[in-house]
């Protein structure tokens, strides 16, 4: 690695960085979230890339480790150490090759953190079916597992008030001000010009948080909001997420549209969308690519 960076005449802080971007690529860790790095965006693509590549290797008989996971330096005894002995096999190979758990993979609607998402939800319902105003609320109180506190909750004043647009992923007060003042929370609420928006930093200083005890978690990520209003009036919600809740396809759908509108034009978009979704009735890859690359 250091050699490397000595090749491509990387300086110091370029190193450092190159050290973290290295980590993501080998495995990919928690620590991006601790310092707002871009790399946690890596992850997913860099694993269907390795999985691609050491499939096609394999099949060219490239030679590999027949014991990656059990083997003594394996995935497990490096990263279970002592406890590596306790892996219950049976569990990992239990109907393979039939069950597939890739299915049970849950999409997010929102780029945020999981953790925000069902209070998210329970604050675009109250949002629709109350008409609440956000002139007229006083205080917003969220309840939240205590796994979800230092993720999205703490530091309270950095929460109501984020940085950057990772900070703003990371953030359940300016989720929450976002979902009741815009009734949303996409792309454009993480960009700077929204995130730095002093009507929605005011809203999001209107948040607080309280552990619930009885939240479920990790069975499930449950949110409930609490919302009073100048009048006296109080209105709450209460949603649940199971971790490996389906979205709808209409709603995976709306989220690729919505993220894609300033690449493309939408009849493109459409014949996009169309493609990926029939894909396993197409011949080539090269379809899909082909189409991508239209300019």
């Amino acid at each position: 690695m250091l050699a490397a960076s000595r090749l491509l005449r990387l300086d110091h802080s370029q190193t450092i960085t190159a050290q973290g971007l290295a980590l993501s690529s080998a495995a990919g860790t928690m620590q991006p979230t601790q310092e707002g790095a871009w790399a946690k965006r890596m992850h997913p693509g860099l694993m269907a890339s390795a999985a691609i590549t050491a499939a096609s290797l394999a099949r060219e008989d490239f030679s590999g480790p027949k014991q990656a996971y059990e083997g003594k330096y394996g995935l497990y005894s490096c990263f279970m150490g002592q406890h590596a002995g306790d892996v219950d096999i049976d569990v990992v190979t239990d109907r393979l090759g039939s069950h597939w758990e890739c299915t049970r993979t849950s999409i997010k609607l929102y780029p945020a953190c999981f953790q925000s998402h069902a209070a998210m939800n329970a604050a675009l319902e109250l949002r629709q079916e109350e008409g609440i105003n956000v002139h007229g609320i006083e205080s917003i109180r969220a309840r939240v597992a205590d796994v979800a506190v230092p993720l999205v909750c703490e530091p309270l004043d950095e929460k109501r008030k984020p940085r950057d647009s990772y900070a703003a992923q990371f953030s359940l007060p300016y989720a929450l001000a976002c979902c009741f003042a815009r009734g949303s929370f996409g792309m454009q609420e993480i960009e700077e010009s929204s995130y730095s928006d002093p009507s929605l930093l005011a809203l999001a200083q209107k948040v607080s948080y309280e552990v619930d005890l009885d939240s479920g978690f990790p069975k499930y990520r449950s949110g409930e909001v609490i919302v009073k209003l100048k009048n006296g009036k109080e209105v709450s919600r209460r949603k649940s997420i199971l971790p490996d809740e389906p979205a709808q396809a209409e709603a995976i759908v709306r989220k690729f549209m919505e993220n894609t509108q300033f690449a493309m034009s939408p009849a493109r978009l459409k014949a996009v969308a169309d493609l990926i979704l029939n894909i396993e009735n197409i011949e080539s890859a090269k379809t899909l690519t082909t189409m991508l690359g239209k300019s």
